[in-house]
């Protein structure tokens, strides 16, 4: 019965030692990354990181200036955060547009009001909320809305009835 196991015995008394794979190598510095401060070579912004996050952060405040975006919704933003607009090369004028409008329709939304942004409100019936408004050309019934997580934490949200 346990003839198996005797044969898997003798195979692994066999070959041990014998067998390349089974040695352990050394690894090569920088084989792995980590969040630590070897990483940063790697890091293209590192020469002068706080001259390039200085220059994108007056970039971005440009950009939300001319899409009507409060400066704050760029201040509010660690250095971090816009160092790491930065690091993407492929990012493109549109692209930034675009989140800084996200992130100010984030905030506005967080502080319980509707965007700013929004081209304009409709009212929805959403699945978990109830009566919403929701951006012009949303569908008239959601099954979730961009208020459900806010409303499941606890936050205060716009109605069209003001009844919450």
């Amino acid at each position: 019965m346990s003839g198996w196991r005797d044969r898997l015995a003798a195979l692994t008394t066999e070959t041990a030692g014998k067998c390349p794979d089974r040695e352990l190598t050394e690894l090569t510095k920088g084989a792995f990354g980590s969040f630590d401060s070897a990483q940063d070579e790697h890091f293209p912004l590192k020469q002068d990181a706080a001259h390039t996050v200085a220059t994108m952060r007056a970039y971005l405040l440009k950009l939300a200036a001319e899409e009507g975006i409060p400066s704050g919704v760029v201040h509010r933003m660690t250095d971090a955060d816009v160092a790491s607009y930065a690091a993407v090369p492929d990012f493109t004028e549109r692209n930034y547009r675009a989140h800084l409008r996200a992130l100010a329709a984030s905030a506005d939304m967080d502080a319980g009001k509707v965007p700013a942004i929004w081209r304009g409100v409709q009212t929805a019936i959403c699945g978990g909320c109830g009566p919403v408004l929701l951006e012009l050309g949303a569908p008239d019934r959601v099954g979730n809305c961009p208020w459900c997580f806010r409303r499941r934490a606890g936050k205060a949200i716009p109605t069209p009835t003001g009844e919450r």
